[in-house]
């Protein structure tokens, strides 16, 4: 939400909870931390949207849809992040049987060339 100007109707408080919930330049935060941020409990995060919600639906549905974008950018990453994080255990894993199975890691292979008479 680049455009403010919508924004205008609603009191300081309720603006200051939107612009920290949609803060692109930031991860997206979580109720909790948009609280923090502020300096606000989270009942006073979620008194702000639901006075948006119920006075200005309209406003509320296109912050909740920009959310939403947030939302599934941050969801892509945490996939993108929890698979890179698999893959190395996999690899770790796949190394250390590896190694217990011929007393070597894999990439250790090229050294017993000479000795073992086979590689």
């Amino acid at each position: 939400m680049t455009d403010l100007t919508p924004l205008t109707p609603l009191t300081p408080g309720q603006r200051r909870v939107v612009l920290a919930l949609l803060n692109a330049r930031r991860k997206t935060p979580t109720y909790e931390g948009v609280a923090k941020r502020l300096g606000v409990s989270v009942g006073t995060v979620y008194s702000h949207l639901k006075r948006v919600r119920e006075k200005h639906p309209e406003l509320y549905q296109s912050i909740m849809l920009e959310r939403k974008h947030h939302l599934a950018q941050r969801h892509k990453e945490a996939l993108k992040r929890a698979e890179e994080n698999s893959r190395r255990y996999f690899y770790r894993r796949y190394n250390r049987h590896y190694k217990e199975k011929y007393g070597f890691y894999p990439w250790e292979r090229r050294g017993l060339i000479g000795r073992m008479g086979k590689w």
